[in-house]
Formats: structure tokens, C-alpha cells, sequence
């Protein structure tokens, strides 16, 4: 049978490595700004500029729909990593007898209320997942890319 002490060490092990893979999330989601930023400021140059613009822009928009497929993926990944995390931690807090440490067991309760009393709402008027943010920023900036990607093209073929 485990013992406080292993519980605690086996809690900060957890912990240590939750936070981790949230920082790490964080991380790549900036760096996924950095990147997409980069790329829409070079797409607003080249698109509609001369043919050779509009070559450049049709690669860019498609390395811009990759890279936000590529970064999805990895969210994903993560986001499965977190929730691994997670669940170890909410089976050592559901040893504790005082709610007051049981602050993973008790967000996800809370979560879970509010989640069931907006459910009326509209989808843009609820409370969002940062995974469900997250996502609607892939999808944006994924559809954009498509859309000046096709917007490249029509001006590529128009030019020839």
C-alpha cells in the first residue's frame, strides 16, 4: 500500500511533468504566431503583384496550410500528453479527503456545470476549450491559406 510520501513524490513527479507539456504547448502555439505572421506579411506583398509575386504567394500559401496542419498535429499530440497528466493527477487527488486539494477533480466539475448551463448559447457565446481556440486559429489560418492559395493560381493562369 502506498504511503504519503509516495503519494506526494508521485504528485510532484506529475506535476513537474504537466507543466512541462503546457508550457510546451504554449510555446509552439507562439511559435506558430511567429510563423504564420511572417508568412501573411509575405503574402500581402507578393499576391497580386506581378506574376513572379503571384508564384511566390501560391508557394507561401501552401507552405501556410501545411505548417497549420503540421502545428494541429502537434496540439493534438499534446493536448493528449496534458490529458495523460491529468488523469493521474485527479486519481491521486481522489485519495484526499479535503476538496480543497482536489483542484483538478474540482475544475473539471466546474467545467462540466458551466458547459451543460451554456449549452442553449450559440457555439461563439460559450466558454471555449483553449483546444477548441486553439483549433478555430489552425482553421482560420489554414482557410486563408487555401483561399489565397486558389486567389494565386486564378492570377497565375490569367497571366500566362
Amino acid at each position: 500500500m502506498e504511503n504519503d510520501k509516495d503519494k506526494s513524490k508521485a504528485l510532484d513527479m506529475t506535476w513537474d511533468y504537466f507543466k512541462l507539456l503546457a508550457q510546451q504547448r504554449v510555446t509552439h502555439f507562439n511559435l506558430f504566431i511567429v510563423f504564420i505572421g511572417a508568412i501573411t506579411a509575405a503574402l500581402v506583398v507578393s499576391v497580386h503583384t506581378d506574376l513572379r509575386g503571384n508564384i511566390i504567394a501560391c508557394t507561401l500559401s501552401f507552405f501556410q496550410v501545411f505548417l497549420c496542419f503540421i502545428f494541429h498535429k502537434i496540439d493534438i499530440r499534446n493536448k493528449f500528453l496534458i490529458k495523460h497528466t491529468e488523469s493521474i493527477i485527479k486519481n491521486i487527488e481522489k485519495s484526499y479527503e479535503n476538496d480543497i486539494y482536489k483542484v483538478f477533480l474540482m475544475e473539471e466539475k466546474s467545467t462540466n456545470a458551466l458547459r451543460d448551463k451554456e449549452k442553449s448559447k450559440l457555439y461563439c457565446a460559450r466558454q471555449l476549450s483553449t483546444s477548441q481556440l486553439y483549433n478555430l486559429f489552425y482553421f482560420f489560418f489554414m482557410l486563408m491559406g487555401f483561399s489565397v492559395f486558389v486567389f494565386s493560381i486564378i492570377l497565375i493562369v490569367q497571366s500566362i
